[in-house]
């Protein structure tokens, strides 16, 4: 097939377009140093306060050099993996531009090029590639990785720079302004660092540059200032990106935040709507929630067993020792229950007023039963005190029921054959279990009522 020169002009514009895409996503990538995921530790009151400070930090500016204690910290757990990923991919691709300088070196300063050589290939790129091996085992910090690379390097360049004596040697110094201009720019590491490593250079270079003696002092001047400018340039371009990781940082700290602490607040919200604010133990909101829940969720079609408890003669002691005491004998009674449901599926609330509901996941009629005897028993032998020293005793009558979930039942269904029992409980004398057998969900459900008489179980109409 015959391919016109207009092919090939628009298959290359397609891939300069590509090509271009590909550097504005590697230069977005460079500047927010990939995806933010901040470490967020400690309960509420630690993030509110860690979410004070960041909006203050925010507010201020002060993000250019370093943040305070405990959001730096932060930055930089947070920053760790994706600076290391960063450092690993242009060490690399330093460490073979640094090497393939060997060829230009060999032109400039070919009376030093073979010390260079052995310098390179035995110091400088092994320090690197020991770095970049540390930084992938995270054995080292970034910040510590690019100082000792870098400094390798500069070290061998300033070394061959002093020694040689070739006539061009003072083109050398220039690859100084090189050297700082990628570091600082490139490697996008932290300012202070950055601050450290250019002064340094620049006075070993300016030291080196002096005491040179192939170098006329025209050379000298032009060194030394080119130096300085590429240095500021450079140092320039890595605050404005040191910073422009650090406020990206802040405001992603600060979104996950206050994402966290609305998430918490919406927890707490549910733990409070579903809480009895009197007993500490779930409300009737949680119950009806709970039951509902269990019985959609059968998929086995387990058995689900109910009790309903009622404070025997509640009107009386509140009439008789007042409204305090009823509330102290509803707490010691939702305590109790508490701990003896402590079987994984087995679930306490307030059903209303002084009556109080357990569910039984998994648990046929007559481990049910037994279970309400239990707790009947451990609630008879409670002793409430009141403030004055008076002795209360208190009992409860149950009423137990147990059903197998089918799709074309309601929940409502074991809820009123449990209150029936309860009903019935309370009218042959209180202070007793009876319990509701509904029958398979394939026929009519009927109600059989069991009296508990000498621990036996009696059927009852």
């Amino acid at each position: 097939m015959l391919r016109t020169p207009k092919y090939y002009f628009r298959r290359t514009v397609t891939k300069a377009v590509r090509i271009l895409s590909w550097c504005r996503a590697q230069a977005d990538n460079f500047l927010t140093m990939g995806t933010f995921e901040p470490a967020i530790e400690g309960g509420p009151d630690n993030k509110a306060a860690l979410l004070k400070e960041v909006e203050a930090t925010l507010d201020a500016g002060t993000f250019g050099v370093r943040f305070t204690k405990i959001i730096e910290e932060n930055f930089n757990e947070a920053t760790k993996a994706p600076r290391a990923a960063f450092f690993i991919r242009l060490a690399i691709v330093g460490t073979i531009i640094y090497n393939l300088f060997l060829f230009l070196d060999a032109i400039i300063v070919p009376d030093v090029i073979r010390e260079l050589i052995i310098m390179q290939l035995a110091i400088a790129t092994p320090i690197t590639c020991f770095c970049i091996l540390a930084i992938g085992l995270s054995k080292i910090d970034t910040n510590y990785a690019t100082m000792i690379s870098v400094t390798a390097m500069l070290i061998c360049t300033l070394a061959a720079f002093i020694v040689s004596r070739a006539e061009h040697v003072g083109l050398y110094g220039c690859l100084f302004c090189l050297f700082m201009t990628a570091v600082n720019v490139a490697q996008a590491w932290s300012f202070r660092w950055a601050l450290t490593l250019t002064a340094v250079t620049n006075i070993a270079v300016t030291i080196a540059a002096v005491m040179h003696p192939s170098l006329d002092t025209p050379t000298r001047i032009f060194i030394i200032i080119l130096l300085a400018s590429a240095s500021h340039y450079s140092l320039v371009g890595n605050y404005r990106i040191d910073s422009s990781v650090r406020r990206a940082y802040l405001f992603a700290l600060r979104e996950s935040l206050r994402a966290s602490l609305l998430d918490e607040s919406n927890v707490q919200l549910t733990i409070l709507a579903n809480l009895d604010g009197l007993t500490g133990i779930g409300n009737r909101r949680y119950f009806d929630k709970t039951l509902a829940k269990l019985w959609t969720d059968q998929e086995d079609r387990r058995e689900i067993a109910l009790l309903l408890l009622d404070i025997d003669h509640f009107k009386r002691l509140n009439d008789t020792h007042g409204h305090q005491a009823g509330d102290v004998c509803l707490q010691q009674v939702a305590r109790c229950l508490a701990e003896q449901t402590v079987r994984r599926g087995q679930i306490v609330a307030r059903y209303g007023g002084e009556e109080f509901a357990l569910i039984l996941a998994d648990t046929n009629l007559g481990d049910a039963f037994y279970t309400a005897e239990e707790v009947r028993g451990a609630i008879e032998a409670l002793v409430i005190y009141r403030d004055d020293g008076t002795a209360l005793k208190i009992t409860v009558s149950i009423g137990c029921a147990s059903i197998t979930p089918h799709a074309d039942m309601s929940y409502s269904e074991i809820v009123a054959a449990a209150d029936a029992a309860l009903y019935i409980a309370k009218n042959t004398g209180r202070n007793r279990t009876k319990c509701a057998e509904l029958g398979s969900i394939n026929d009519t459900i009927n109600n059989i009522l069991i009296s508990h008489n000498n621990c036996d179980l009696q059927k009852a109409i």
